[in-house]
């Protein structure tokens, strides 16, 4: 569910009493349920209850793009292939990244 501006609004009038959290519902396409919970936390949080809980935090599968770059610009690999760099990547570098390539049907 993305909680824009509209659903902002739903959520808010809900609380406030002027809609029902069963209208609510329906105007939104959600269960009563996640209407129930979204009230809850609006009460408690504020606006700040429609942010994502990740918003600012870095993937924790981000990878180094930068140190990789680095690394194969300052050695030979000549030779190499993917599997390879991965492997030596994760040797002397401490990244890790994965080796797998899909096969080729696999791929859209």
């Amino acid at each position: 569910m993305v909680w824009d501006a509209h659903a902002r609004q739903v959520v808010q009038e809900a609380v406030e009493g002027k809609i029902n959290r069963f209208r609510a519902s329906v105007r939104l396409n959600v269960s009563l349920r996640t209407v129930q919970r979204k009230m809850k936390e609006y009460r408690e949080r504020g606006e700040e209850c429609f942010e994502h809980g990740n918003k600012g935090k870095a993937p924790s599968n981000k990878v180094d793009l930068d140190a990789i770059i680095a690394f194969i610009e300052e050695h030979d690999l000549s030779g190499c292939n993917f599997t390879e760099l991965a492997r030596l990547l994760d040797e002397y570098q401490g990244i890790s990244i994965s080796s797998f390539l899909p096969a080729q049907e696999d791929v859209w």
